[in-house]
């Protein structure tokens, strides 16, 4: 089947990527905000973890814009998929800058900048396997 993206309107390609867009902004609010005003819930999670789960996250949602939110279509072309891992990695690399030199009580971290791509690297990796099992199983 051809690509959603190929037969979608202008507007569809926006809502497609609005949950992606909503995400990105909650993670750069989250991430500038001054330490003390960091909600507790968020501390309680190991920091690592967090870090990755948001990066996973928005791949994912990303992803789903890619695809119109139906895995029926066919997957993006890997340089999209990789295009994606990039911008979360660049992201992710300047919002640490941003902590360090800009954001009041707030450190970045080469270990968080790692674990932010990791989790975009992990979004891409499951996102693959689910849309290829999806594809192969409708296949049969």
């Amino acid at each position: 089947m051809e690509s959603w993206w190929v037969r979608s309107s202008g507007f569809q390609k926006v809502l497609g990527f609005l949950p992606g867009f909503a995400w990105g902004l909650t993670i750069t609010y989250f991430s500038l905000i001054r330490g003390r005003e960091i909600p507790s819930f968020l501390l309680s999670f190991k920091d690592l973890l967090l870090h990755g789960g948001m990066y996973f996250t928005i791949y994912v949602l990303y992803y789903m814009g890619l695809i119109g939110w139906n895995f029926s279509y066919r997957p993006p072309k890997k340089v999209n998929q990789w295009l994606l891992v990039g911008l979360g990695t660049v992201a992710g690399g300047i919002l640490e800058i941003l902590q360090e030199t800009v954001a009041i009580d707030r450190s970045g971290t080469w270990e968080d900048f790692a674990a932010n791509t990791f989790g975009a690297l992990a979004g891409f990796g499951l996102m693959r396997a689910v849309h290829r099992g999806f594809i192969s199983s409708s296949e049969t």
